[in-house]
């Protein structure tokens, strides 16, 4: 998704979408069969009701603005409903729900829905570069691979929806957390090439139906998937001449030690490049104490307005601790919310440069309000609410907006298939570290 959250973290994908938002959605809805179809039982239709009311409650109890946009909040729940009461497999009941959340058009909202069963490997990563979404990587051996999908290949729609920046989340969202699905039918363009739509079957797995987590094998199991995705996401950094450490954060995490360990390593080097491309944000208080390691003194970041009082945001100054290198920040159109705050306040201050592609614009304050139906199998399922809007301190929003790098540099299709990275490039260079983009992708990665 990651987010940036006081209390909860929610990793909801963090690009934009115009409204009425639940169009995609609904599209995507009768596309294909989804994995693992389920009829809708009278019992199952009862708790999409008490799930939909539940949801209900969160966004009207605690969303920031009590006006709710100028949204009819009864009227979206009251067609949700009718669309629950008309449904007849449990998929279309959570897809009725996620629609209502998505009708605010706000990048925080957001139904999290029961966890699913059954989840589709699609065997390839997406992400914006300017105004084209652009394959990243092929799973080798996937079907995707099969059927001749390359990195760097222009993703021009997906089930003949067009892509832009303002609905992939939205599709991210349906064919991950509300349907995921057996394929996919794209439309793909090679760089230099010329477009044509093709079929690609996902690998399908089937999660283990883990209904009590107060058993201990049960609750291992979930352990270890953590662990994995600890693994992947992990917070790595390089070394560049002994001069320059590039720092690679996945999300602002809930801890802090990897902070003290990167400015540990970087109390000798001139400069350190923060990598936040795809990071979609985190923690308040992580997003605090790291940036609270540039300045001397104490440094309003952002001002949160919500149903109270405005309030000012403020990151502790490491005083002469702080780190007086030079800094640099890559961002890409999925760097998100704590990243945006970042990147912003560097600008603002003189503190430091961004480099790459416009920001998602998904800036807002979240929490997670999680409840549970049922006594011997339990549904659990929650809502991603927006608690607070933000504010810079030159008085602007970075919500819809994003922050504009002070160079913007992309990748063309030909960079992504051939893994230079010329906007890592580009930061090097300005520190005095003349590199081309193909030595800037060679560059690894380390815990």
């Amino acid at each position: 998704m990651r987010p940036l959250s006081s209390q909860q973290r929610f990793p909801l994908p963090a690009s934009l979408f115009p409204p009425p938002a639940s169009r995609l959605i609904a599209a995507l809805l009768i596309l294909a069969a989804p994995v693992g179809a389920q009829g809708l039982s009278r019992f199952d239709r009862s708790r999409g009701f008490a799930m939909l009311d539940g949801v209900r409650d969160d966004i009207m109890k605690n969303y920031f603005d009590s006006a709710y946009g100028g949204v009819d909040i009864k009227a979206v729940f009251d067609s949700a409903r009718a669309r629950i009461d008309r449904a007849d497999r449990l998929e279309q009941v959570l897809g009725a729900i996620a629609q209502a959340t998505l009708e605010l058009n706000d990048s925080h909202t957001a139904f999290i829905p029961p966890a699913l069963i059954y989840r589709a490997e699609y065997g390839w990563d997406m992400r914006f570069v300017g105004d084209t979404c652009r394959v990243l990587s092929v799973v080798p051996g996937s079907d995707a691979e099969a059927k001749g999908m390359h990195a760097g290949d222009a993703l021009l729609a997906v089930g003949g929806i067009p892509l832009t920046r303002r609905n992939l989340w939205h599709l991210r969202y349906a064919i991950n957390g509300i349907q995921p699905r057996p394929g996919l039918r794209v439309s793909l363009q090679p760089p230099g090439g010329t477009s044509r739509d093709v079929a690609i079957a996902a690998k399908v797995k089937e999660r283990r139906h883990i209904v009590d987590p107060t058993n201990s094998f049960d609750f291992l199991e979930l352990i270890r998937e953590g662990e994995n995705a600890w693994e992947v996401s992990a917070p790595r950094y390089a070394d560049v001449v002994d001069r320059v450490i590039v720092s690679r954060p996945r999300q602002f995490y809930g801890y802090t030690s990897w902070i003290d360990d990167l400015m540990k390593h970087a109390r000798n080097r001139e400069a350190i490049v923060l990598d936040l491309r795809g990071n979609l944000g985190g923690s308040v208080s992580t997003l605090l104490r790291l940036i609270g390691q540039f300045y001397e003194k104490d440094l309003v970041v952002l001002t949160e307005l919500g149903r109270n009082n405005p309030k000012e945001v403020i990151a502790k100054g490491a005083g002469r601790d702080r780190y007086q290198g030079a800094l640099v920040v890559l961002v890409d159109a999925e760097s998100a919310s704590a990243s945006e705050i970042l990147a912003r306040t560097l600008q603002l201050t003189g503190r430091g440069k961004v480099i790459g592609d416009r920001t998602a614009g998904a800036v807002r304050e979240s929490r997670g309000f999680f409840h549970q139906i049922g006594t011997q199998t339990v549904v659990a399922y929650g809502t991603s609410v927006t608690i607070a809007d933000l504010t810079m301190p030159d008085g602007g929003k970075l919500e819809n907006t994003g922050v504009v790098p002070d160079y913007v540099v992309l990748p063309t299709g030909e960079d992504i298939a051939a893994g230079n990275d010329p906007a890592l490039a580009r930061a090097l260079t300005l520190l005095g570290v003349p590199f081309t983009p193909k030595q800037a992708g060679a560059l690894p990665g380390r815990k």
